[in-house]
């Protein structure tokens, strides 16, 4: 069995390919939250699947947590002082995965727009307001058959502002998804025609 270093050097990667016609600005938030940084559109940013260990629980077994590449479309952010926490403001979208070598498969991922909405102080999330990139939808797909899709078509198609595949709420744990962490993700932002394209 390699170590979990060899097992790392073989990981796949999160590809995020900016299809809009504005930039998107992300950040990549592990232990620590990471600068902003932007994908011009028709743009890329890959990142190896990254491990995230936490601690040894009780038993002694070492215990993994996730990562979240969070993004925004707020062209505000641009034109910031403060960059980071102008997009620290603004609602994003997550595209979030753990790595843990310790349990088959071996990677767990998602899209999760928990903190993709306005949320009015007293009712909570109305289901009016959109998540940030509803108007044109995104997909997350693999290289792999193996890795099933996420697909948020945009247009708000179910009626009621929310991608039914994605997080909307942070218990939604059925839009999770498992795949071999030597698989690549790539999540596709304004998608025209489905399908992967090669990396």
């Amino acid at each position: 069995m390699p170590s979990t270093n060899q097992a790392a050097i073989m990981n796949g990667d999160a590809v995020i390919v900016n299809k809009c016609a504005f930039p998107v600005f992300y950040v990549s938030v592990g232990n620590t939250s990471g600068l902003v940084h932007t994908i011009p559109p028709g743009g890329m940013y890959r990142e190896k699947f990254q491990l995230r260990y936490l601690r040894n629980n009780h038993l002694g077994f070492k215990k993994y947590s996730g990562i979240s590449i969070k993004l925004s479309p707020n062209q505000s952010i641009s034109t910031a002082v403060s960059k980071k926490s102008t997009f620290d403001e603004s609602t994003v979208t997550q595209f979030e995965y753990t790595y843990d070598p310790s349990r088959a498969p071996g990677l767990w991922y998602d899209i999760s727009n928990v903190n993709g909405y306005i949320f009015n102080d007293v009712l909570g999330w109305n289901g009016i307001l959109p998540w940030p990139f509803e108007e044109d939808g995104l997909i997350l797909e693999s290289t792999s058959s193996n890795c099933p899709s996420v697909i948020c078509p945009g247009g708000n198609p179910s009626g009621n502002s929310t991608c039914t595949q994605a997080f909307t709420h942070p218990k939604d744990n059925w839009a999770t998804h498992g795949c071999g962490n030597n698989e690549t993700l790539v999540l596709t932002l304004l998608e025209g025609e489905l399908g992967v394209a090669s990396f």
